[in-house]
């Protein structure tokens, strides 16, 4: 892969097709430079081939080799780039938070981008997404390859734009049969039947044009469909890409449940305070995040008659993983104060929690502690931080 500095984004090197370029090498976009140059290359209305943009995490993609495979592979048919952590906060920046790609996410931008539409149109895969279902990384990179592979070639006939040349040509023949017709009328005097020619030849025209608008229609959807990847019938159901932008740090993982659960959650008043020690990249954010939604609907099944099983083996059925405290800890008065927290009225000994992370250092040990509330039929969070 080549490594692009200074404005050399849009001035590569290729074979120009549609208002794009042709390229059989991963683009490297490296720093806020050339994160300004990737963003006007997205907004061109003049781009005919859409983008995939594959995003590093500490350095790394899914897989080393994953951007120059994909480049190769879609030669002709997309354009691959790769951008580091400072040309993704870069990248957020010129088009807003809903259209960016980090923390070794992977983003289609189709042409005729418009941050006034909807940002997921333009299907992105967090690298948690990517890797669900997955055995290893390596599985995960040749089931994104395949359905990248299956869809642009289906895909390939919508970024192909006529010749310019061959417009020419027919507007020039056109011209010739009007003056033919005009000269013909005034030889002969006889200006009722060239009247009565450009009636019939608008009228053809006019039924032209209707016929092109029909066919307009039909190939938007067309491509609707095609550029549909939650109906992708040959993709797995668990390659769907997300359907919104997921938290980029933990904090944002809470502040987003707290305003989407809030009538089955009720978060405490000590959880900002769990925030503050740890990490902002722990968990992963958007698994805290599922976490946090897991807990919504375990609200909601308490309040429709119950679990039918314990709330550890129900939230195990949904692969969240929890644990009620041990014994040893329930009979410590000085362990129980570690984990007494207040629940929004009052305080009380938070006994389950969520563990997000595994055998991680203690600032990304993420614990999720809480209760269910009989009163109030809601769960409580009563801290989000490291294990107490």
């Amino acid at each position: 892969m080549r490594r692009l500095h200074q404005g050399r984004l849009s001035k590569v090197s290729g074979i120009p097709r549609g208002g794009s370029i042709v390229r059989t090498a991963a683009l490297y976009c490296s720093g806020a430079k050339d994160a300004n140059e990737l963003a006007a290359l997205l907004r061109s209305q003049d781009r005919s081939l859409p983008v995939v943009l594959i995003s590093e995490h500490h350095g790394f993609t899914l897989q080393p080799r994953l951007s120059e495979e994909l480049a190769k592979e879609l030669a002709g048919h997309a354009l691959v780039a790769q951008i580091d952590t400072d040309a993704s906060y870069g990248l957020t920046r010129e088009l807003g938070k809903e259209w960016s790609c980090y923390n070794g996410a992977v983003r289609i931008y189709w042409p005729h981008l418009s941050v006034e539409a909807n940002p997921f149109d333009h299907p992105l895969w967090t690298q948690s997404r990517l890797l669900y279902g997955s055995v290893t990384t390596e599985r995960a990179a040749e089931r994104f390859l395949g359905m990248c592979r299956r869809r642009f070639m289906v895909l390939s006939s919508f970024g192909i734009k006529p010749s310019p040349l061959i417009a020419k040509i027919r507007e020039a023949y056109h011209r010739e049969i009007l003056d033919a017709r005009r000269k013909e009328a005034e030889e002969n005097k006889d200006y009722a039947s060239y009247v009565k020619w450009c009636e019939d030849e608008n009228a053809r025209l006019h039924k032209r044009v209707q016929g092109l608008q029909d066919e307009l229609e039909i190939q938007r959807e067309n491509f609707r469909l095609v550029t549909s990847f939650q109906h992708d019938e040959e993709a797995s159901a668990d390659l769907t890409p997300v359907e919104e932008l997921q938290p980029q740090t933990v904090t944002e993982a809470v502040e987003r449940a707290m305003t989407r659960f809030k009538r089955s959650v009720v978060f405490g008043e000590d959880v900002h305070a769990g925030l503050d020690g740890v990490d902002p990249q722990s968990g992963p954010p958007d698994k805290i995040f599922r976490y946090l939604e897991t807990l919504g609907l375990l609200s909601e099944a308490k309040r429709a008659g119950g679990l039918g099983t314990t709330i550890v083996a129900w939230l195990g059925e949904k692969n969240v993983s929890c644990s009620p405290e041990s014994e040893t800890i329930r009979s410590n008065k000085k362990e129980q104060k570690k984990r007494t927290w207040r629940d929004g009225i009052g305080s009380r000994c938070f006994q389950f929690h969520l563990k997000p992370c595994e055998a991680a250092p203690p600032d990304r040990c993420v614990r999720i502690y809480f209760d269910w509330d009989d009163d109030r039929k809601m769960i409580v969070v009563g801290w989000v931080g490291r294990h107490p």
